[in-house]
């Protein structure tokens, strides 16, 4: 299996995070001193840096008389996710698309990843009825997989074009953050936080054999191992309610080990 091209989002420069700003609307909604400065600290350490890019939503000024902040939190509706989906994905296929000087009727196979937003209809539906792509082009959407799922979206293209010699696929990773902030004070559910941003990888893979001379690499083999049936690594990236109802994803210590194994 070749890999054709691929594309990144890049986003604009208004979608700067901007960690000062953020930290004080968290410290707005509610969330302590000491951990505004613990998902400073993660986010300082990670490297995540003050040009990575947030939705709209969450980084117009607080007075802003349309979107005042601290009506922030009663704003994250599944329309404004879906306004950062279509950004970030329709403009990184577009790319792809370009890149590879592919229409979107040449795509067979479609499949979309993104864990923490599944929609009806699905991201993969969204993308083929945007970019009108055929009737028969075979769509999935991958929901709920974690830090995993581009590697397991493209082993699913790689099976999927084993089948069907001469075929495209189209694999987009994505994650979405318009309504998975966290604004409660449980330590191990303010890191994704400080993590967290906008933003979409695409690829184009194919068997086409043509295609060879200008494809960028080529797919040896993908080796997958499920931990899932282990409670440690079942529970390391867990979406769930606090004691006082906010919802986020906690990351359990045993992340590191789990994703070594």
């Amino acid at each position: 299996m070749l890999l054709l091209d691929f594309a990144a989002w890049k986003g604009r420069k208004e979608l700067a995070s901007r960690q000062d700003w953020m930290m004080d609307r968290f410290r707005e909604v509610g969330v302590s001193e000491d951990n505004i400065e613990f998902m400073k600290r993660c986010a300082n350490r990670s490297g995540v840096s003050e040009h990575a890019l947030l939705p709209h939503l969450m980084i117009v000024p607080y007075d802003h008389p349309e979107r005042p902040f601290n009506r922030y939190v009663d704003r994250l509706t599944i329309d404004e996710a879906r306004v950062e989906a279509e950004m970030v994905i329709f403009e990184t296929v577009a790319e792809v698309l370009e890149k590879t000087s592919l229409r979107p009727r040449d795509i067979d196979f479609l499949v979309v990843n993104c864990s923490l937003f599944v929609p009806t209809p699905s991201l993969s539906a969204m993308v083929a009825n945007h970019f009108k792509m055929r009737a028969d082009c075979v769509n999935y959407n991958l929901g709920g997989m974690g830090c995993s799922a581009g590697m397991i979206a493209v082993d699913l293209a790689a099976r999927l074009l084993r089948d069907r010699p001469g075929s495209y696929a189209l694999v987009i990773s994505t994650e979405n953050v318009t309504q998975n902030a966290y604004f409660g004070n449980n330590k191990s559910m303010l890191i994704p936080n400080a993590l967290f941003k906008a933003g979409c990888a695409a690829s184009i893979m194919t068997n086409v054999r043509a295609e060879r001379a200008r494809a960028k690499y080529e797919l040896d083999r993908v080796v997958r191992v499920s931990h899932a049936a282990d409670p440690d690594a079942y529970r390391c990236v867990y979406q769930r309610e606090d004691d006082e109802g906010h919802v986020g994803v906690e990351l359990s210590r045993d992340i590191v080990k789990v994703a070594a194994r």
